[in-house]
């Protein structure tokens, strides 16, 4: 059974890059999560919550992911453009060209991730 406890972390922790949004900028998510069980532990009634704050904050994992968020965020807040103005084109091109070929297994994926609309 999960305790109160551990769903109140989960939830804070869904809820931290909307409600924390300016630590999260200026403090880093990253460090927020490694000193968040330290910082819970006085409300913290059993060790097996504390066990699972330690365990769930300090995944290599999650420490990872939140890292890939945070340079997402900010990758998003520069308004990437395309490099060549006539990318589109190009994949257009490429994918009509390899259309021509004989398929194979690299062809086809090559194919599929040019139809995807974040490529256009």
């Amino acid at each position: 059974m999960v305790s109160p406890l551990t769903l109140i972390s989960l939830q804070f922790l869904y809820k931290l890059p909307n409600g924390c949004l300016g630590f999260f900028i200026f403090g880093g998510l990253y460090e927020l999560l490694a000193a968040l069980p330290a910082q819970l532990q006085p409300h913290v009634d059993s060790q097996e919550d504390l066990t699972f704050l330690w365990d769930m904050f300090g995944e290599k994992s999650l420490h990872s992911l939140v890292k890939i968020h945070e340079k997402l965020h900010y990758f998003e807040k520069q308004s990437p453009v395309p490099i060549l103005h006539g990318a589109a084109a190009l994949a257009d091109d490429l994918a009509e060209e390899l259309q021509s070929k004989p398929l194979n297994t690299e062809i086809g994926e090559l194919l599929k991730l040019l139809s995807k609309p974040n490529i256009k």
